[in-house]
């Protein structure tokens, strides 16, 4: 009965990516060899610019997925201390291996992506995926294959591989997302000439420090989540500029604060605190939001700048698997507005400060 339902899953979605992409059709032996597939999620509510954006794009973009068997024939060994092998895209979110299925034998199975712009942005130092060093650009970057972002999975169990079904794998990310969408009153003749966010963590080296199963709730003081990581971080301090030099989109009655035609950043960070913290060298140091603007005031342009303290925003962390989203409305007065978004659920936390009005 398992493996007429395998059978009839693995039909269904062949039949779904039909459209999209060619490939050779099903066939009575392909249930024998060891399959995953990552189930479609696609709650947000608009693409971003990031590598990966949610587990529905990973069935677009067709990642290489490394997957790994730590049952006690490490079906997947390749030497001493590699026990993972990497699979290429098959279609619609499933990835078949070469290896069969075998009978009374028990898999531990997970597996790992990753999306670097280059490879050497992603060094996965060993361990089979579970320790690796992230690094992001340098500078601020519109093209999304400049960002590195990594996903791991939860581990599952499977018993007696001749009754397997696929293995679903249900990913986290490891990394996290910004966005920083900006706004103006209707007539309010404003011009944003940049944006700058200050002292931008680049780098962290990460060590899975626990392994969640499927069924295991999440980690206590984990943000939501149930895989637990290390994560040292190498002060690799950046700043994010980008130059603008035009009006952003007027707020009317009824839009959506959060409407992709209000966002003008947006990048994959390393797990970091907004808080005021210290290098490795002792020194403290801050992160700062800062727009330069002009309002045009009684026919003559009048340049302000906008200076945000990060650490005061009750979202002051950039943390890994999840979105943090700022929000700004500039007028004769400014709001600072930040969210934090989990990128697999669209559940909002949302706050607003109210800095002071910048003076002329």
């Amino acid at each position: 009965m398992k493996k007429a339902l395998y059978i009839l899953i693995l039909a269904g979605l062949t039949l779904i990516s039909a459209c999209r992409k060619e490939h050779k059709p099903d066939t009575p032996s392909d249930r024998d060899y060891i399959t995953f597939y990552v189930p479609s999620n696609n709650h947000i509510d608009f693409s971003a610019k990031s590598i990966i954006e949610d587990t529905d794009d990973l069935r677009l973009q067709a990642p290489d997925l490394n997957v790994v068997d730590e049952g006690s024939k490490e079906v997947f060994k390749s030497s001493s201390t590699n026990i993972s092998t990497t699979l290429n895209h098959y279609a619609n979110g499933i990835w078949r291996s070469a290896v069969k299925w075998e009978s009374n034998l028990t898999y531990y199975f997970y597996g790992y992506i990753s999306s670097p712009a280059e490879k050497d942005d992603i060094k996965i130092t060993n361990n089979n995926g579970k320790q690796v060093t992230i690094t992001e650009p340098a500078t601020y970057s519109d093209d999304p294959n400049k960002w590195s972002d990594y996903l791991m999975s939860y581990r599952v169990r499977v018993d007696n591989g001749e009754d397997a079904p696929l293995v679903k794998l249900e990913m986290e990310r490891i990394t996290a997302g910004v966005q920083l969408f900006v706004t103006q009153s209707v007539g309010a003749g404003i011009t944003v000439k940049d944006i700058t966010f200050t002292n931008v963590e680049t780098q962290a080296s990460y060590s899975l420090t626990y392994h969640a199963a499927p069924e295991n709730d999440p980690r206590p003081g984990n943000n939501n989540m149930k895989n637990e990581w290390g994560v040292s971080n190498a002060f690799n301090l950046h700043n994010y500029t980008l130059t603008y030099n035009r009006a952003p989109a007027e707020i009317q009655t009824g839009d959506s604060k959060f409407s992709e035609k209000n966002r003008v950043m947006n990048f994959i960070a390393v797990d970091q605190s907004m808080a005021k913290r210290k290098d490795e060298t002792g020194e403290t140091f801050y992160s700062h939001l800062i727009i330069n603007y002009s309002a045009n005031e009684n026919g003559k342009e009048i340049d302000y700048t906008a200076d945000f303290d990060l650490s005061t925003v009750a979202t002051a962390s950039w943390g890994r698997g999840h979105r943090t989203r700022y929000y700004i409305n500039l007028d004769t007065g400014i709001e600072l507005e930040g969210s934090i978004v989990p990128w697999i659920t669209i559940d909002d936390i949302e706050v607003t400060i109210l800095p002071p009005i910048p003076s002329e």
